[in-house]
């Protein structure tokens, strides 16, 4: 999957218990207001975000307009068009009416099944950026449950093109994916729209509370899979049995907390300990944040130079009073600017890594089905982590890289290949 955290100056600021209680949104349950600053690119503003017959608060609104300019920039960074505002001209019959895909979540985390599911079911595959684009009503005769219905939505087609379309009367949803890891108040309200409902549905609390913790998919990784993760110290309060088990990993400390109050010496002697640590390499900066499936994709993050112990230990404490049980507060390491090589010219230190992400999922005949393939290149304007980066695709990235059309093919097939064994092996 792919993820958006955008990284700059307005991130670089103290931070106390204040900005976190502004930061309960989005999306109900708090007064959260999306993260400051513009994504790259330009697209027309005037565009039909409200739903007719269901109002949004002011937070609410910003974090619509805020995902849907995530939406253009993912787009055109993938090179691929501009949604196209349809909205003012209802769309009154439902094509392929038997199946209505519908997403509720980031358009960056979602990207690739969003663009794979424009090909396969043209007009089909629906993301909403909004909980109040959607309406759920009982099931008639079917007593507890209840039927998902899409009013408005981002349809998605062959090419990477996609329209803003209203729906009138609503399609009714035959599957529903929602993400619920960006904050409580979203997280809340998208577990009550997936809660029994006729359709299927891809997510749930429980799941999400696995998959959207960000300390377990890097213990894990570091654990079982070999996979280099940052250099991380946690800490972490009241972690799962997943976290308790075993050893951490390389490059991973997680340090146990017995409470969250008078925790400052231990901290200190920590965060001292790991800022002074061969772990951190040459990295001049860390990054504070928090983790668990609450925060995934919140902006609640901020960057240090490393020399900077005090003000890393405040930030620490500061975070430590909005832990849950299970969950985290991370440093890591930042990793320097990436200089990206020019054709015939010697590569630059250190090597630039490509992530290239693919989804592979069963069909009905439990066949092995891998979605188009997307990759995140570093820029050179932009801090090259191992969590941000816009979207590309393969062809555009590979070429930034200095590889030609034969290079191009040649990773191309080895990359497939080896997604399509991993695929057939599972």
């Amino acid at each position: 999957m792919l993820s958006l955290d955008p990284l700059g100056p307005e991130w670089d600021c103290p931070l106390g218990s204040k900005d976190l209680e502004e930061e309960e949104g989005p999306w109900g349950g708090g007064s959260g207001l999306p993260p400051p600053g513009c994504f790259p690119g330009s697209w027309h503003q005037d565009v039909g975000l409200d739903c007719k017959g269901s109002l949004e608060g002011a937070e609410a609104r910003a974090w619509t307009v805020y995902y849907y300019s995530l939406l253009q920039s993912c787009l055109q960074q993938a090179g691929l068009p501009e949604t196209q505002d349809r909205s003012q001209v209802p769309r009154t019959g439902c094509p392929g009416a038997e199946v209505t895909l519908c997403v509720l979540g980031s358009p960056s985390t979602f990207l690739s099944v969003l663009l794979e599911g424009g090909v396969q079911s043209p007009g089909n595959m629906l993301l909403c950026l909004s909980p109040t684009w959607l309406t759920k009503v009982p099931a008639l005769g079917q007593s507890g449950e209840a039927v998902l219905l899409v009013s408005k939505a981002v349809s998605f087609h062959p090419g990477g093109l996609t329209f803003l379309d209203d729906f009138v009367p609503p399609r009714r949803a035959t599957y529903f994916l929602a993400g619920l890891g960006l904050g409580p108040g979203r997280g809340r309200e998208a577990a009550e729209l997936a809660r029994d409902l006729t359709c299927p549905t891809g997510a749930s609390a429980e799941l999400a509370r696995l998959l959207e913790d960000r300390l377990l998919t890097r213990r894990l990784l570091a654990q079982h899979g070999g996979v280099a993760v940052p250099a991380t110290l946690a800490f972490t309060y009241k972690p799962p049995a997943l976290l308790r088990a075993g050893e951490a990993g390389p490059g991973l400390r997680l340090v146990e907390l017995s409470g969250k109050e008078d925790q400052q010496t231990l901290v200190k002697e920590e965060v001292g300990a790991f800022l002074h640590s061969g772990a951190l390499a040459d990295a001049l900066q860390v990054a504070v944040k928090l983790s668990g499936w609450r925060w995934r994709g919140r902006q609640a993050l901020r960057v240090y130079p490393r020399v900077e112990l005090s003000t890393v230990v405040d930030t620490v404490l500061a975070l430590l009073e909005k832990l849950e049980e299970e969950e985290s507060v991370l440093v890591e390491a930042v990793c320097p600017p990436a200089r990206l090589p020019f054709p015939g010219s010697p590569p630059p230190g250190p090597e630039l890594a490509v992530r290239i992400c693919a989804v592979v999922c069963r069909t009905q005949g439990d066949r092995p089905l891998l979605s188009k393939v997307v990759c995140s290149v570093g820029r050179e304007d932009r801090p090259l982590r191992h969590q941000s980066s816009l979207p590309q695709t393969l062809e555009a990235a590979l070429a930034r890289c200095g590889l030609g059309e034969a290079g191009q093919v040649a990773v191309v097939r080895r990359r497939v290949k080896a997604a399509a064994e991993a695929a057939l092996a599972a």
